[in-house]
């Protein structure tokens, strides 16, 4: 199975969630700077744009009103009041004009605009003067009417019928005077004009048959006649009045179609600015729209990754570090627990490293329990280890209710071999007679220990008195046979032991204390008996 590492996987997981992390960042950074340089844009160059392009064409509306006004204006004081207030709005329009490419066909038209009102301003001038002509030729001819009402009605030499003709067709003069006064159409005004010189001709005509009666009336006609058809007249001055007023309606007019150019042109400029910040808006809309997609859809793909990684780390090292550290502790607890875990990781290669130094630690631990029940010099169970077997067989011995027996043996005249030897021959000495007690073993189950310096104790599991008897015995013989030289002994010239024998039985209640105790008394018997024996108690 190939080897994964587990530090590397999390690394890459890891790496890439910092990556795309990074990137969903990175585009809402872009995002951000993007809609502010929009925003920077608008408030700039935009927002003043349209400011400036709604101020230009609200005062162009206002000029057009004020040229209204002003082709209106009947008195010289209204005509005065309105034209200083188209030279003012025209200034401002200047002043806030900017110079630049885009605005020259503006000032132009502005310029256009300027000199077209200085010539309606004249024409509404003439018109005004002309119309303040007529009403004081209309007031005269008024008088004069009033005057000649008056002079006719006292004529009573005049024929009834002739004096009802002059006055109807004196009635029709005055009609069609005050019809070419109130008229507004210049071709009616001159149709009515030629009728009416007609009626002052029939007029004169008929005064002069009675000149010798009515020499006042033919002078009011004269007067009535001067003041309606010279060239001063009052139908020359209201057709030449229709005239100037049709030209001031038709400049002023055209003032007000090139103040609506003027403000088509600020209109379309305002236009394609709300129309370029639309399309900016729309693009930087769409892009957002487009970036938040792709924000979402890393976004989802990193907590989907995020999940994956605790997920991961969870089963494949988590879960697996908590099996290995109760393995752990069960194993310190005393429990035979493989530490091996499955994976081919970091963590399989602990939890290996792991049962490799356990395994090695219960090697040491029992060599070194075996080191702690054996005797360092023999090799064979040290006191410790006797303790332990005693404690055992005798447990055992009354579990099972069977004998168990004892053999205390002391190495007779050891003081003097060592004296006389040397402890390194008396340590040799120890180590042959352990090897002679060690081949009169017959059982694995019979035990050998080092009861203390020169003493050894030989342990019979289920053996009587008499099988214990033959066995020391045995030991005897073995002993005797193996002549370890001892010059120094009293008895013989070899090394002997002196042998002590107890056997536990069912039937009594003892524990180890006593039976060491009467176990060493059966030495000390052998002892006094000479040595080189066995004496059982």
């Amino acid at each position: 199975m190939k080897r994964k590492s587990v530090a590397s996987v999390i690394s890459i997981l890891f790496l890439s969630l910092v990556i795309l992390f990074m990137l969903s960042t990175a585009l809402s950074y872009y995002r951000l700077v993007e809609f502010q340089s929009i925003l920077s844009r608008i408030t700039k160059t935009s927002l003043p744009e349209i400011i400036y392009s709604g101020k230009i064409y609200n005062q162009i509306n206002e000029l057009a009103f004020l040229t209204a006004g002003l082709t209106n204006a009947s008195s010289q004081a209204a005509q005065r009041i309105a034209f200083n207030n188209i030279q003012d709005k025209i200034a401002s329009i200047q002043a806030n004009i900017r110079t630049d490419k885009i605005n020259n066909s503006l000032e132009n038209q502005l310029d256009v605009i300027v000199n077209e009102t200085k010539s309606l301003n004249k024409l509404v001038g003439q018109k005004i003067l002309l119309d303040k002509n007529t009403r004081k030729k209309a007031a005269v001819l008024y008088q004069l009417h009033k005057k000649l009402l008056f002079l006719f009605t006292q004529n009573k030499k005049t024929n009834v019928e002739d004096l009802y003709h002059w006055q109807q067709t004196y009635s029709e003069l005055i009609v069609f005077t005050t019809q070419v006064l109130r008229s507004s159409k210049l071709q009616e005004v001159r149709q009515i004009s030629k009728v009416a010189e007609q009626d002052l001709i029939v007029l004169k005509k008929w005064l002069q048959t009675y000149k010798s009666s009515q020499p006042e009336l033919i002078n009011l006609i004269d007067k009535i006649s001067t003041i309606l058809i010279t060239n001063d007249g009052i139908f020359k001055l209201r057709t030449e009045q229709l005239r100037i007023s049709g030209r001031v309606r038709g400049r002023g007019n055209f003032v007000k179609n090139i103040s609506d150019d003027f403000a088509r042109v600020v209109e379309y400029q305002l236009y394609e600015t709300n129309k370029t910040i639309l399309k900016d808006t729309q693009k930087a809309s769409s892009r957002l729209a487009t970036q938040i997609k792709i924000i979402a859809v890393i976004s989802l793909f990193v907590l989907l990754l995020l999940f994956f990684v605790i997920y991961f780390i969870r089963t494949h090292f988590v879960k697996r570090l908590m099996t290995l550290n109760n393995k752990v502790i069960a194993r310190i607890s005393g429990k035979e627990v493989s530490l091996n875990i499955k994976g081919n990781d970091e963590l399989s290669e602990i939890a290996s490293s792991f049962n490799y130094f356990a395994s090695k630690i219960e090697e040491q631990k029992e060599i070194l329990h075996q080191l702690s029940l054996t005797d360092g010099l023999t090799g064979i169970a040290n006191r410790r280890s006797m303790d332990e077997r005693l404690d055992h067989e005798l447990s055992l011995a009354k579990r099972t209710k069977t004998p168990f027996s004892i053999l205390l043996m002391d190495i007779d005249f050891f003081k003097s071999y060592n004296d006389n030897y040397g402890h390194l021959a008396g340590d040799e000495c120890l180590k042959k007679v352990v090897s002679c007690l060690l081949a009169c073993k017959q059982r694995d189950s019979d035990f050998v220990a080092r009861y203390g310096g020169e003493e050894f104790l030989f342990v019979l599991p289920d053996t009587n008195s008499q099988g214990a008897e033959k066995v020391a015995q045995h030991i005897l013989d073995v002993i005797n046979g193996s002549k370890i030289v001892h010059l120094h002994s009293k008895t013989v010239p070899h090394v002997t032991l002196s042998i002590g024998i107890t056997t536990f039985k069912c039937s009594e209640n003892n524990s180890i204390d006593n039976l060491l105790k009467r176990v060493d008394k059966a030495l000390y018997q052998a002892k006094n008996n000479g040595k080189n024996c066995f004496y059982t108690l």
